[in-house]
């Protein structure tokens, strides 16, 4: 390519994309024809864009802005993924804080138990949250699985959508702030948190009961989190020991019975 037809961010409209294979950003040109984004050769670019260029993968040496980088990269290839097998993600999120910083307040149990679970790979970690309910009706949804609407036609559904009853994110880091501000939306008292092996999302999530209701299968529920006005979370409900839970923490803690203790009192309204 000559001097003249180097390739100018200025006049072209090109995106910067980290590469996880060499650890470098790119520039990329938008492939109409198939729909992806085609890396331009870095001796294809103009000086001023190379230099541009240059000054972000210096800035990667910082290994906080790499580890960063490659965080957001996976990210947005697996939301990538996820999309293509149907699964859009929620726009509600508590704008303005960062997956980072903890809105709230935990305890030491909790927070022990979430920064495991919304760490693991290749897992999709999702909410429910709901309004003033029984502690029999948390049972039943922790052992029959939680209802799922849907689109009715001949007295069955012909479809369930996944997002119409949990909310799930590309980080699953944001569901710690979702569960810890849970009360914001709708004054809810709490959520069902809910955990989904990627390798299941493209199989049948949903079991039908005894009534014709689909229902989420209850071994990816782990269990009931309740919240209160202040921001804290302080325990988890579990599903019984009947439940063959898709969690591989279930069980390590918060063995003692929750309905005897201070957070089932106080997250209970009457």
């Amino acid at each position: 390519m000559g001097l003249f037809n180097k390739i100018d961010e200025r006049k072209t409209y090109l995106q910067a994309k980290f590469n996880l294979e060499t650890q470098k950003y790119e520039f990329c040109i938008f492939d109409n024809s198939n729909r992806e984004w085609i890396p331009v050769a870095y001796k294809d670019l103009s000086r001023d864009t190379k230099k541009h260029l240059d000054l972000m993968n210096i800035e990667l040496k910082d290994s906080k802005n790499l580890a960063s980088a490659i965080r957001e990269e996976k990210l947005n290839q697996r939301q990538v993924r996820l999309e293509k097998m149907g699964y859009i993600f929620d726009s509600f999120q508590h704008l303005g804080f960062d997956n980072d910083t903890i809105v709230g307040s935990m305890s030491n149990e909790m927070e022990g138990y979430l920064n495991k679970l919304v760490e693991e790979d290749n897992v999709l970690i999702g909410i429910h949250r709901v309004g003033d309910i029984s502690y029999s009706d948390i049972q039943d949804i922790l052992t029959n699985g939680l209802y799922m609407t849907g689109h009715m036609g001949s007295g069955a559904y012909t479809s369930v959508d996944l997002r119409n009853n949990v909310s799930y994110y590309p980080d699953n880091r944001t569901i710690i702030n979702e569960l810890t501000t849970a009360s914001d939306y709708k004054d809810s008292v709490g959520s069902i948190l809910i955990r989904i092996p990627d390798c299941d999302l493209d199989k049948d999530l949903y079991i039908t009961d005894e009534s014709g209701f689909k229902r989420l299968n209850p071994k990816y529920i782990v269990g009931y989190v309740p919240c209160d006005k202040n921001y804290h979370i302080g325990n988890i409900v579990l599903p019984p020991k009947k439940v063959n839970i898709s969690n591989p923490y279930f069980g390590q803690t918060f063995n003692r019975r929750y309905e005897d203790s201070e957070e089932y009192k106080r997250s209970r309204r009457y």
